[in-house]
């Protein structure tokens, strides 16, 4: 448990969710992982289903955990299939790419993990608020939000690192 909390806490805070790591790692065994083989953790969003644009239909914030094996996203709190989230594991994953989308208002950097058949087994993402520059002018409030869509960006950009490291 100390393993991925202690990744969780290095990891930068991007998503507001509350942990219980005693579950965390029970998810990870109940997915097949080993707690202590992880090797990175993020705060993001997991889900299943995109819409037909592309973008996210669900995710619910989360920790995820990178192993060598997969990818758990969690918060470790008991769901209807004994945990809530979900997993992918790397030895059923053909494909890993990425996106990114700037919407008014919103964005998201995402990666999704494709299985045998170009099946979606899952995709991870952050999100940033990213209003247009005319929109804060119209409320008489002017914010530069870069700063915060480079963090999200680069905790993709670190994340899909850690991931193309571990299929070489």
């Amino acid at each position: 448990m100390l393993h991925i909390q202690q990744l969780a806490q290095a990891a930068p805070r991007l998503t507001d969710v509350p942990v219980n790591f005693e579950g965390v790692d029970a998810a990870a065994r109940a997915a097949g992982f080993e707690p202590g083989d992880a090797v990175a953790g993020t705060w993001c969003k997991f889900g299943d289903k995109l819409n037909p644009l592309g973008a996210p239909f669900n995710g619910s914030p989360a920790l995820g955990v990178v192993f060598p094996t997969g990818f758990l996203a969690t918060s470790g709190k008991s769901g209807r299939r004994g945990f809530d989230g979900g997993s992918v594991p790397f030895a059923r994953c053909r494909d890993i790419d990425t996106n990114h989308f700037e919407g008014i208002g919103f964005g998201h950097y995402m990666v999704h993990f494709w299985g045998p058949g170009g099946v979606l087994m899952g995709f991870l993402y952050w999100t940033h608020d990213a209003p247009k520059a005319g929109l804060g002018s119209l409320f008489g409030r002017q914010r530069d939000f870069r700063s915060e869509i480079m963090a999200v960006a680069e905790e993709q950009e670190r994340i899909v690192g850690i991931l193309e490291s571990l299929k070489s």
